[in-house]
């Protein structure tokens, strides 16, 4: 007697057991996290731009500097995990100011898509990395008497790193035999921050 009585409980043992593991994986799966965010980038570096109006009217600008405004979304795996993809596509432009005469203006233009993976810790800070894609990165001049300079699609990688929703970027790329490079502040704002994909 006491030999079934061992037996009915080590089968319900493993029944609740496998329910349990059963249920962990279930909650495992909701718990993935995700949302959309916003992402704001004001950069500076690269080569030197120079653009001549006449008469002598010279500026110059850098072609890795300007202001990238992004929209994209970040995915969490499971929230027991500190890894995080995230996708943006933006537009990045730069605008070479000095007032100058005929009112002609100058500008270095792209569009911008970034893949980068993140590791974020408990008290919001994070670092990552990924790759960036530069599209039509174009020099626009609209005095006449110049013309638009067009590269070459390019890739390059990015680091970034910061606290919450304030941090800093460094990217590498290159539009030819030209360093486009360039580090600067990143300001980014999450939407849904960890609540479950599905309920």
């Amino acid at each position: 007697m006491n030999h079934e009585v061992a037996l009915v409980l080590l089968l319900a043992a493993s029944i609740m057991s496998g329910a349990a593991v059963a249920q962990g994986e279930v909650a495992a799966k909701t718990r993935a996290r995700g949302g959309v965010a916003i992402q704001l980038d004001i950069a500076g570096g690269g080569d030197e731009v120079t653009s001549n109006n006449n008469p002598p009217y010279t500026v110059q600008s850098n072609l890795g500097e300007g202001m990238t405004v992004s929209l994209g979304g970040f995915h969490r795996l499971s929230e027991s995990k500190p890894w995080e993809l995230q996708s943006f596509i933006g537009y990045k432009r730069a605008w070479i100011v000095p007032v100058r005469g005929g009112g002609y203006e100058t500008a270095v233009s792209r569009w911008v898509f970034q893949l980068l993976a993140s590791y974020r810790q408990e008290d919001k800070w994070y670092f990552g990395g990924g790759l960036t894609f530069h599209g039509d990165p174009r020099v626009e001049d609209t005095d006449p008497a110049n013309a638009d300079v067009d590269f070459d699609n390019a890739v390059g990688a990015t680091i970034e790193g910061g606290w919450s929703w304030l941090g800093v970027q460094c990217t590498y790329i290159e539009y030819g035999s030209l360093d486009a490079s360039n580090c600067g502040v990143r300001f980014t704002w999450r939407f849904r921050k960890w609540r479950p994909l599905r309920e």
